[in-house]
């Protein structure tokens, strides 16, 4: 069923089987799973209950298969033009530069020596 998943819900290529056909396949597989559970169920239900689980951590990631497959194909369907963008307030460009703060010229109050320099300076003044 993982293999007709993959043809069915490729990103990349197209399926090279009909969709009709690959349900029919899949339907086919179900039902013949559905008789290997139930006989698995009356005889071995060790063997039965690890099979359940495969066949939800299967159903698991199909749901996620497909739901990337349907978000990539709804994005490609999306042209750039469709997507809106924020509109400017009509203002005109000396009027938005004016509203822009400008940095003031600011002397710093302690100067900030590099390590190197702090070492060089200690080594003189032990001197």
């Amino acid at each position: 069923m993982e293999k007709i998943d993959q043809m069915e819900f490729n990103v990349y290529q197209p399926s090279p089987l009909n969709e009709k056909v690959l349900k029919d396949k899949r339907k086919k597989l179900r039902d013949t799973l559905e008789r290997v559970l139930n006989m698995y169920y009356r005889d071995d239900p060790d063997k039965w209950a690890d099979l359940k689980k495969k066949q939800n951590d299967y159903e698991h990631k199909r749901i996620q298969l497909v739901a990337f497959y349907e978000s990539v194909k709804s994005a490609q369907q999306v042209s750039v033009d469709e997507i809106p963008l924020p509109q400017m307030p009509e203002q005109t460009a000396s009027n938005i530069t004016s509203q822009i703060p400008l940095p003031t010229e600011r002397k710093p109050e302690h100067t900030i020596y590099s390590i190197a320099t702090a070492l060089k300076l200690q080594a003189l003044v032990s001197l």
